[in-house]
């Protein structure tokens, strides 16, 4: 019988083989863990041949290296898009949890084994998310880390709801781990390119009267910047499907757009805090605060 904790979902239309190399490798990598809590499961949405051969020579090299990980692969015979090509992986994965890494994005050597201890810190999760450090395509400049909090999580007792205009920002990041149970009840990601996780982030927040979204104050991945990417293209697009799925909830008479509210700074590779944060040393900057103009009382 499996035991897996965390399944990792891996969506690929074509991907860039040293990208997709990167990012599988930087799992193998990963510090502290047993790999029989953990599985890898690869999603090709219609890839041509040389993808799909690219794709298992390297699968089949990592499960040489690593025979106790379990790694499978599924091949869509026609492409079905982004947000269900993950519905399609989370479908045949074994995880009590699961989370999407992209092709672009690299998990630092801590990741997993943060992710286990924060589990258990706060076992009744529905989401966990972390910061996340921002870099060129080539991994070489370090453009900014996102620092992220949580304002507030508001539960059924909760009285005084705030409308946070944060929210109209997608700051919760690429990878983010994810109740399996709650993406039933979601129904799962809607195909919505560029703005799938977002978009399934703020229903997975609107499911029910309590919400579980947890912060790791940890940089637990890095993000690949490109600026010619779909989702930097249409971020617009993305902007006005949110605003008009969700728009309505930002009225004041309204509950807020989320039960839960966030806020991020960014800290560029050239502040003092940056070695410091990047280290561990500290985790919040004393900056790090949002002021009275940030929220907006109801």
């Amino acid at each position: 019988m499996k035991n897996i904790l965390l399944s990792l979902i891996m969506p690929n239309h074509n991907t860039n083989k040293d990208f997709f190399y990167s990012a599988i490798v930087s799992v193998t990598k990963q510090k502290g863990v047993d790999w029989k809590f953990f599985e890898v499961v690869v999603v090709n949405d219609h890839c041509n041949k040389e993808c799909k051969k690219n794709i298992i020579k390297i699968v089949n090299e990592i499960k040489i290296r690593l025979p106790n990980l379990e790694i499978s692969v599924i091949d869509n015979k026609q492409t079905i898009g982004p947000g269900n090509a993950i519905n399609e992986g989370v479908k045949h994965s074994s995880g009590l949890y699961f989370a999407s890494l992209d092709c672009d994005d690299i998990l630092t050597a801590n990741c997993l084994k943060c992710f286990l201890s924060y589990s258990k810190k706060y076992n009744h999760f529905d989401l966990l998310f972390s910061d996340h450090v921002k870099t060129s395509t080539d991994l070489k400049e370090i453009i900014y880390i996102r620092k992220k909090k949580i304002i507030y999580q508001l539960h059924k007792n909760y009285k005084n709801s705030i409308y946070d205009p944060h929210l109209y920002m997608s700051i919760i990041g690429h990878i983010s781990f994810i109740k399996k149970s709650a993406w039933k009840q979601t129904g799962g990601y809607n195909n919505i390119c560029p703005s799938e996780d977002w978009n399934f982030f703020l229903r997975i927040s609107r499911l029910k009267k309590e919400v579980n979204f947890f912060h790791i104050p940890r940089i637990l991945y890095k993000y690949r910047y490109n600026y010619k990417s779909v989702s930097n293209r249409e971020v617009k697009k993305a902007r006005k499907y949110i605003e008009e799925k969700h728009g309505q909830f930002l009225i004041k008479k309204h509950y807020p757009i989320s039960k839960v509210a966030f806020y991020s700074r960014v800290i560029p590779s050239h502040s003092s805090y940056y070695n410091l944060y990047r280290d561990q040393k500290i985790i919040n900057p004393p900056w790090f605060n949002y002021t009275k103009k940030t929220i907006i009382k109801r």
